[in-house]
């Protein structure tokens, strides 16, 4: 991996997550690295299409070193604890709004 570009993952493998990864497309210090999505076939057809490699168990797809940002881009009453997951790894992590749809889940965030 170049040392001078981010690494980037993205969790959701549908529409609002295509519109990030075009914008990641054109990033000249980030590249995406990979995809988690619901299913693994989603996840498949999706880094088939941008060029990455596919998961989907967030808890592996953390894993990886060269993942620098985690955007999250899955059902809004995911976000909560996906975001504690990647905050956990040590990820600096961008999330679709809202962050959660309970207050105390979105508290703990």
């Amino acid at each position: 991996m170049d040392p001078h570009r981010f690494g980037i993952a993205i969790v959701g493998s549908g529409m609002i997550a295509r519109e990030h990864a075009n914008v990641i497309r054109r990033l000249d210090k980030a590249r995406l690295v990979a995809v988690c999505g619901s299913t693994r076939e989603s996840a498949d057809r999706f880094a088939d299409e941008f060029g990455c490699e596919a998961y989907s168990e967030l808890d592996e797809m953390l894993k990886r070193p060269d993942i620098h940002i985690v955007v999250i881009c899955t059902p809004s009453g995911l976000h909560g604890a996906q975001t504690i997951a990647c905050a956990e790894a040590g990820k600096h992590i961008i999330t679709e709004k809202p962050m959660d749809i309970r207050w105390e889940r979105a508290r703990r965030c």
